[in-house]
């Protein structure tokens, strides 16, 4: 019998009632149970498997994963689908860039197979040699509308292309003197993989490497692709590359060399070979120098002074030594440039010094070394127009160079480099200014003017920040109040920071955290505004009362690395900046 419930539902007696529960939970769970033993023992006679041909898989060879999926069960299998898991490296051959790809093989009755093939390519990667794909069978069994799915994991064995590729080169060069750098590449003779997809041999050449002759004559617009026609078992071919270099002595630099294969119209890198060369020290030894070598980070309005040292380090005397130097810097003052015997030239700003003003660079004798010096200054100010114009550096590219060459050397002259960038800090600057009557601030400062002995008057402090040449972080502006004076809360800024007062130090901070450079310059300058209450005491009758002592400002150089600092004057109830006060105005009274 049921009983109507206090929420207006029905409920059976307390007994009776739990008696139904449990066997409506034990019907539900005992019908779980078999449709799933019934689904489990039902998918136990049906038999998934897969063939990989070839079994050896070759990297941009195509190769077929067939899936044989059997039957054996007393039910038919409803809306089949046959899929593949792939992994990154393996894709279609159809060149799609699906992960999963799947076919829809309809219904298939009890007893019956059922075979699809799938056309795949594994791409060049770091993967291990085996790779795992997962082949799914997804089906519906008899009049069920549920799913089952049955997987088998696929072990790929993938090999590298039958290529090889050497890459020779000398160990050792000297800057200037022409060297020779051979890749050697072919197709191993017992492989039986079959045509392989279009390759291509490329050089990938340092930035200071000047290429003088190819063989066979190289084509891209580096000059450094050879296009390879397809290789049979046991081709073979090379790929021959000269040129110069000009680095400073012991400077190390690489030559790679890569045999690329393009697959669906990508390339991708499937054998690469790499020469560290290093460059011997010159027969002509040559260096640049500013000041002692000790420092490289210069400020403006500094004078840098230049050396260029060199030595005949050959048996032979060198002939009509020529010294060139490129300038490049926006910070340089052209007018202060003054050299010892070398001439300037406004058409690419270089100075040269040759035997015309240096005599003794006419011969210079085995073992012998000497020196030419200039000296320039850095501007004074910062030429900033625009806002990218920041982070300034001077560089200095010189070469020595002699029509002699010692025996045994490959090349036309004997020559050396040397470069030499120096950088220029960045410079902060703070300004601070104190106001009683600050109508911009949109503040009203209470309080007796002139200030009186023993009466609180209020005072508005502004701080500017300046940023010239580089980006700066970690910037923080600190100031201690003066004795008697206290900070009322009152703040405002048009940065997202506010000035805060640390009690324990008494002094007010404002840290601004990030500052871009040119900020103040072509953009608002960062401004804090705080309030501070002053009260005269009987010592100050007749003076002055000092409200701010001085206040400084670091942050960190982000283009030097160096630490900036700036300070600017304490404040006092002169307040020269407030118009509205004359010069006496803020002695204190009685």
């Amino acid at each position: 019998m049921l009983f109507r419930s206090n929420t207006g539902f029905a409920a059976p007696k307390t007994g009776r009632g739990k008696l139904i529960l449990v066997v409506i939970a034990a019907v539900v769970i005992v019908a779980a149970a078999a449709f799933y033993f019934w689904g489990r023992l039902s998918s136990q006679d049906i038999v998934l498997g897969a063939q990989v041909s070839p079994q050896d898989v070759t990297v941009g060879m195509p190769f077929t994963v067939t899936i044989n999926l059997d039957n054996n069960s007393s039910n038919d299998l409803k809306d089949v689908t046959l899929s593949l898991d792939l992994p990154d490296s393996v894709r279609p051959a159809d060149g799609s860039v699906k992960a999963v790809d799947a076919k829809s093989v309809g219904n298939l009755s009890r007893g019956g197979l059922r075979q699809e093939s799938f056309q795949l390519v594994a791409l060049p990667s770091q993967d291990s040699v085996k790779r795992t794909l997962n082949v799914t069978a997804s089906y519906a069994i008899g009049s069920l509308t549920a799913r089952f799915d049955k997987t088998l994991p696929v072990d790929l064995n993938v090999q590298s292309p039958p290529l090889t590729l050497e890459l020779t080169a000398p160990a050792k060069v000297f800057s200037g003197e022409e060297f020779e750098v051979t890749a050697a590449y072919g197709r191993d003779a017992s492989s039986s993989v079959g045509d392989l997809p279009p390759l291509t041999l490329r050089f990938d050449y340092p930035d200071t490497f000047s290429l003088t002759s190819s063989d066979p004559q190289a084509t891209g617009t580096g000059s450094n692709l050879w296009p390879i026609a397809s290789l049979k078992g046991g081709d073979i071919g090379k790929a021959i590359v000269r040129g110069k270099v000009d680095l400073p002595d012991q400077t190390q630099f690489n030559m790679t060399v890569d045999l690329v294969a393009n697959i669906f119209g990508n390339d991708y890198v499937v054998l690469s070979k790499l020469a560290q060369i290093s460059v011997s020290p010159s027969p002509l030894a040559f260096n640049v120098l500013v000041g002692d070598g000790s420092r490289t980070v210069f400020q403006p309005g500094d004078t840098l002074n230049y050396t260029l040292s060199y030595k005949n380090n050959t048996s032979v005397t060198l002939q009509s030594i020529v010294i060139k130097v490129n300038l490049a810097g926006e910070m340089l003052d052209w007018n202060s440039l003054k050299t010892n015997g070398g001439r300037y030239s406004s058409y690419g700003n270089t100075l040269t010094w040759d035997s015309i003003g240096i005599p003794s660079l006419a011969s210079l004798q085995a073992g012998a070394s000497g020196s030419v010096t200039f000296l320039v200054n850095l501007k004074s100010t910062y030429p900033i127009r625009r806002l990218n114009d920041k982070n300034f550096s001077v560089k200095v590219n010189a070469k020595i160079e002699s029509p002699t060459v010692p025996y045994l050397i490959a090349a036309d002259s004997t020559v050396n480099t040397s470069a030499l960038t120096i950088k220029v800090a960045g410079q902060l600057a703070l300004a601070v200014t104190g106001y009683f009557r600050d109508a911009n601030s949109g503040w009203i400062n209470n309080g007796p003017w002139p200030p009186k002995v023993g009466t609180p008057t209020d005072y508005t402090i502004h701080w500017k920040l300046t940023n010239y040449s580089t980006d700066a972080t970690a910037v923080e502006v600190r100031a201690k109040l003066a004795d008697n004076v206290k900070f009322t809360g009152t703040v405002k800024s048009n940065t997202s920071v506010m000035p805060q007062f640390d009690a324990t130090s008494g002094e007010v901070v404002w840290s601004v955290g990030q500052l871009p450079a040119t900020s103040g310059i072509l953009t608002d300058a960062p401004e804090a505004v705080f309030q501070i209450e002053a009260t005269p005491q009987a010592s100050d009758v007749g003076k002055y009362m000092n409200l701010l002592l001085p206040a400084g400002v670091k942050a960190q150089d982000s283009f030097t690395g160096m630490q900036l600092t700036a300070g600017a004057d304490a404040v006092s109830t002169r307040l020269p900046s407030d118009t509205t006060v004359g010069p006496n105005d803020g002695l204190v009274i009685n």
